[in-house]
């Protein structure tokens, strides 16, 4: 389920076991900040249960307690070790999956997963019976009009929201922290512009490297020491520039090749302002 979807189905609809795993850590915590915000109305202090790498029975017995003077109470399970990817006991795995249809709807059961072996019965038992969200990084789409929420939120607007994550990354937290930067900065100006985020984000590697094949490309070889020198005054390892720059190479192998640029955001998984860019670098 997106995550846009699960927000508004958690409002409508409540369910004993949500089941919250992904890379994105953004947004894994904001499910937990929503559900926490929809269960926990009265005293959330003795209506929560916060448990870290928990046996099953643990998170059973956390489960079948009665909320204190409110509907619900909330079990927060943080990493459950039979759903990792190291191998555990068949027995323990099993008597978890017989409780899940028992599990009280006066307890909402949240379980963090980061990584999460998808062969396993309790995890293909988990993604038919809880709730679940998929927090794998946003596709483009998705993150641009992530960005262009966030910024109206505040009052904003942004040109060109795929410029932002090509300078800044697509990390989620980061992005969130330049969101609010951007829009300080902008002031009384409702819209934030390309030249407020090269005044005030620092590029990150990929982006530096795009501006040294840009100078390359342009024959600029006082440009392209400039840049590099910047980028390792800037701490970056010589072995990751290097790393980069053969990738941005690939890239525009591929591009000159006439690759089609869906495919080779898709294959080679890159992003795909960045191929824009490169193909209007080589056909201006």
């Amino acid at each position: 389920m997106k995550y846009t979807e699960f927000f508004s189905e958690i409002k409508k609809n409540p369910r004993p076991v949500y089941l919250i795993s992904g890379a994105e850590a953004y947004l894994r915590d904001e499910a937990v900040k929503a559900l926490r915000a929809l269960v926990l109305r009265a005293l959330p202090e003795f209506n929560e249960t916060i448990l870290e790498a928990p046996e099953a029975q643990t998170i059973i017995n956390a489960c079948e307690t009665l909320p204190m003077m409110a509907d619900r109470r909330l079990v927060l399970v943080r990493e459950f070790p039979l759903l990792g990817k190291q191998k555990t006991a068949k027995e323990a795995e099993q008597v978890f999956v017989d409780w899940l249809p028992n599990a009280p709807m006066t307890t909402a059961l949240v379980i963090l997963q980061a990584e999460m072996d998808g062969r396993k019965k309790i995890a293909q038992t988990l993604k038919k019976t809880a709730l679940w969200l998929d927090c794998t990084p946003l596709e483009e789409s998705d993150l641009r009009g992530w960005i262009v929420r966030q910024c109206k939120k505040a009052g904003k607007s942004i040109e060109n929201p795929a410029y932002l994550p090509f300078v800044a990354g697509q990390d989620m937290y980061a992005l969130a922290g330049h969101i609010q930067k951007l829009c300080d900065y902008a002031g009384e100006r409702e819209t934030i512009t390309r030249a407020d985020v090269d005044r005030l984000i620092r590029p990150n590697l990929e982006y530096s490297v795009f501006q040294i094949v840009d100078a390359l490309l342009r024959g600029e070889a006082a440009d392209i020491q400039r840049k590099l020198n910047g980028i390792v005054d800037a701490g970056e390892s010589r072995v990751g520039i290097i790393a980069v720059i053969s990738s941005q190479m690939r890239l525009l192998f591929h591009a000159t090749a006439g690759a089609a640029q869906d495919a080779l955001s898709a294959n080679l998984k890159v992003n795909g302002y960045a191929l824009t860019m490169l193909k209007k670098l080589l056909f201006p």
